[in-house]
């Protein structure tokens, strides 16, 4: 295929021209040519046509070759000129060469002719495509200035070793430096605050490395000593592949960081307002706390006395408004005391099976008033002591138990207390409203409610269960809730409670139990799992009977296989037997005269309780199932059981014998609880400081030291005597049941 050649020929002589073209064409070129001899010829072709090579006689009558060299050079550099000649001398072609020749050719040897043409025109070629590239890369570069100088932003461009190459005008404007003294190169480091450029010189290397940076923040330093802060985006500048610079912008973010400034200001001053509300609330509750408990201590000691029907009822009626809003007032303390980070958890060792028993207890009655059944189950995994705050538990637990009830109008409760080798499990189960799924996510809001109506039906302030769930966060615990409407709640609660011993796991009940029989007849299935549970852990093998109606035959088929029942645990409520035949029945059973009966009953509070009109059962055990409970009323069926001996009620469990020193707390509130405590037969003396405390122990010893919360226990703790720190509110339901924990404790270490 013939290639297209342009050729411009400087020659005097027609012949050689003509040869030229022939030897050219005859190398395979589509030749188009032009022959001039003076320098007005020569320029007019050069302006006429494009040329791709100009060949050139040496030696011109009118014409020279070095004028002809630098009128191509003027006009177009980039044409490559070679000169076919005669003979010339070495100086002649050395001279031509430095001129700016790319070759010489001698006429006659065209051999050499054309692959010097060849190479010229490639040389050419690549020169032309760089040429066309740099120029195109300048108006690239022209356009970016251009636009550079319209933005209201600092645009700059860094070579390798971080020297500004250009900034638009904007940098001048912006830090106060001129324009030429910033591009005659400065290093950009040195352009911000010291603190900033170790950092500046990281990211910029990270960046020629193609690390990308995102966009960072630093501060200008500006040459009246102004700063100014600015977000900083980078990017390499990239050439031939390889990274030869940076070039980015800096936006002024001065703007951004006043208005972010004023919005830490005004969060900084809502959360000291809020504080200072949260301390408020905290300090005005406790003034109105204590003399809430004078009101209802002295309500409680007035129903003790000789009143009418009609006077016992307003009292009673002054006594709940004043627990009700003694509640309120607890509630809206603890928020506060949360809100204001003043609530601090105690970490003490506590028994984790009393706590559990000692705070469920209460509800019983609250339960059976609404005609519902409370179950506890503890399970047989659960360790006994545990470090932990347990007036927090408790305050947890009987919020959750109140709402269960509060909000179930049939049905069961039940307390589902669980671990695992970490965590503590506990859960509140009830069959009540449910709550709607869209409040789900609100329900441990403050001041919030399932439904509006329900502070009218129920009463509260909606922030019982913002106060749990911020005390299970505060003790590392998480909380949540399952709910259908229709169906009923579900409240659990996990918490890591470290254990004080390595003592494991619950103890197994020390009784005679191992391998006997225990037939149960309970309708509930829930109670009957648990009772089962109980019993298993105890050795024994437990049978359950649906309904009542198959209870004889199981005992009579045990009897005549030679393996008699030796207990029965039968519900009160079984629908299909009369009760009190039902027991003389059991008695003329086979083996009837050795059997242990005891009865589950819903109205009855204790294992000892006489079972009034019933005859034939030896122990009666109120609900829920308490595992204490349990194992004193099976002690009560099982005389030759080996273990734990039963609960005694020896001196250790009288209160008459107790000396008590009520240390601390204003003189009315301990006037208050020296009656409730006098009521119970203690022998009281109220001192007000730990120091009248030491005096009068060195004095006379003492069962029990109760310190009032304002009192500094830290500086009680040398006091020669068990203590007991009153925890608010001091209430008679508490004052009582601290008694009672207390002669519990005298009990166990007595026996």
């Amino acid at each position: 295929m013939e290639r297209q050649l342009r050729v411009l020929m400087v020659e005097d002589n027609e012949d050689d021209a003509v040869l030229l073209a022939a030897e050219l064409r005859r190398a395979g070129f589509d030749l188009t040519t032009e022959r001039v001899e003076t320098s007005e010829a020569m320029a007019a072709a050069l302006k006429r046509a494009e040329w791709d090579v100009v060949l050139a006689d040496y030696s011109l009558p009118r014409f020279g070759v070095r004028q002809a060299l630098a009128l191509l050079k003027r006009k177009h550099p980039d044409i490559p000129f070679i000169i076919v000649s005669g003979t010339m001398s070495e100086e002649a072609v050395v001279e031509v060469m430095k001129a700016g020749a790319q070759d010489v050719i001698t006429k006659g040897r065209w051999a050499r002719l054309i692959p010097a043409i060849e190479r010229e025109l490639r040389e050419a070629a690549v020169h032309e495509e760089k040429r066309r590239a740099t120029q195109a890369l300048r108006e690239k570069e022209d356009r970016f200035r251009e636009l550079a100088e319209l933005l209201p932003e600092v645009v700059f461009e860094l070579d390798r070793y971080g020297q500004i190459r250009f900034v638009n005008r904007q940098a001048a404007r912006l830090t106060g430096y001129p324009r030429e003294r910033v591009e005659s190169g400065v290093n950009a480091v040195d352009m911000f605050i010291p603190e900033d450029r170790e950092r500046i010189q990281r990211n910029l290397l990270c960046i020629m490395q193609g690390i990308p940076t995102g966009s960072r923040e630093y501060t200008l330093q500006c040459r009246d000593g102004r700063t100014i802060p600015v977000l900083a985006r980078s990017s390499p500048i990239i050439r031939d592949g390889q990274p030869v610079g940076v070039r980015g912008i800096l936006f002024d973010i001065s703007d951004r960081k006043h208005r972010e400034e004023e919005l830490r200001q005004a969060k900084d001053a809502a959360e000291d307002s809020n504080r200072a509300k949260s301390e408020f609330l905290a300090n005005m509750s406790h003034e109105i706390r204590t003399p809430m408990n004078a009101v209802i201590g002295l309500s409680g000691l007035l129903l003790n006395t000789d009143l009418t029907a009609e006077q016992a009822s307003f009292v009673k009626m002054i006594e709940d408004s004043g627990e009700a809003l003694l509640s309120i007032i607890n509630d809206i303390l603890d928020f506060s005391r949360i809100e204001a980070g003043q609530l601090e958890l105690e970490q003490v060792a506590l028994d984790l099976i009393d706590l559990v028993e000692e705070t469920v207890a209460p509800f019983t009655v609250q339960a059976r008033e609404k005609h519902l059944e409370l179950i506890l189950r503890l399970a047989p995994t659960l360790p006994r002591r545990v470090v932990g705050d347990p007036g927090r538990i408790r305050q947890v637990m009987t919020n959750l138990i109140n709402n269960a009830i509060k909000f179930t109008q049939k049905g069961y409760i039940f307390i589902d207390v669980d671990a695992d080798p970490m965590r503590l499990l506990i859960s509140v189960s009830d069959t009540g409203e449910g709550i709607p799924a869209e409040k789900l996510p609100q329900i441990f809001d403050k001041f919030t409610q399932a439904d509006a109506s329900t502070t009218r039906r129920y009463g509260g302030t909606g922030l019982g269960l913002a106060i749990c769930h911020q005390l299970i966060r505060m003790m590392d615990g998480t909380i949540r809730v399952w709910s259908r409407e229709g169906i009923g709640s579900t409240f659990s609660f996990d918490l890591q409670l470290p254990r004080v011993t390595r003592e494991g796991v619950r103890a197994e009940p020390g009784l005679a139990l191992r391998d006997s029989r225990v037939l149960l007849a309970i309708e509930n299935e829930i109670t009957a799992g648990i009772v089962a549970e109980l019993l298993e852990t105890s050795g024994a093998r437990v049978v359950t009977a649906p309904a009542g109606r198959e209870v004889l035959p199981e005992l009579r088929g045990g009897a005549a296989a030679g393996d008699p029942y030796r207990i029965v645990v039968l519900d009160s409520g079984l629908s299909d037997v009369e009760l009190p035949g039902f027991i003389q029945s059991l008695r003329e059973a086979p083996e009837g005269d050795r059997l242990g009966v005891i009865l589950l009953a819903a109205d009855r509070g204790g294992p000892a309780e006489e079972p009034d009109g019933l005859a034939g059962v030896d122990a009666v055990l109120g609900r829920p199932i308490m595992p204490s409970r349990l194992r004193t009323a099976l002690a009560l069926d099982v005389p030759e059981a080996e273990g734990e001996p039963a609960e005694t009620t020896d001196a250790a469990a009288d209160p008459s014998r107790l000396r008590v020193l009520l240390v601390g707390g204003r003189p009315f509130d301990r006037r208050v609880r020296t009656l409730v405590l006098e009521r119970r037969g203690c022998r009281i003396e109220q001192l007000e400081s730990i120091a009248e405390a030491k005096a009068a122990l060195d004095r006379e010893a003492a069962d029990l030291v109760l310190l009032d919360d304002a009192v500094d226990d830290s500086a009680a703790a040398e006091l020669p005597a068990p203590k007991e720190l009153l925890p608010p509110p001091v209430t008679i339901a508490s004052l009582r049941d601290l008694l009672d924990r207390h002669l519990r404790g005298r009990m166990r270490g007595a026996a």
